[in-house]
């Protein structure tokens, strides 16, 4: 079997999670409801890819990678982080 690449991966993530959420819009006029309606959408793609059990560390992970760089920077700025 061989490995898939990058766009067969993302094909596979859309098909069986459904669409993955896109990043949080940092400029939006109110970041509160942006942040609401990113954390709804990454819970329906949690349930839809079978990751509701996960554990906490790994919803993180796919949290951060999936709230974009302006979240990233963010969490960078922290001094104490969940994950490296």
């Amino acid at each position: 079997m061989s490995d898939l690449d990058d766009q067969e991966f993302e094909e596979m993530l859309t098909t069986y999670a459904g669409p993955k959420p896109k990043p949080v819009n940092f400029k939006a006029g109110n970041l509160e409801v942006e942040w609401s309606k990113f954390k709804q959408k990454f819970s329906l793609y949690l349930i839809g890819a079978n990751l509701e059990n996960a554990t906490p560390k790994v919803k993180f992970a796919q949290m951060l990678g999936f709230a974009g760089d302006d979240a990233l920077e963010v969490y960078n700025s922290f001094k104490e982080k969940l994950i490296g």
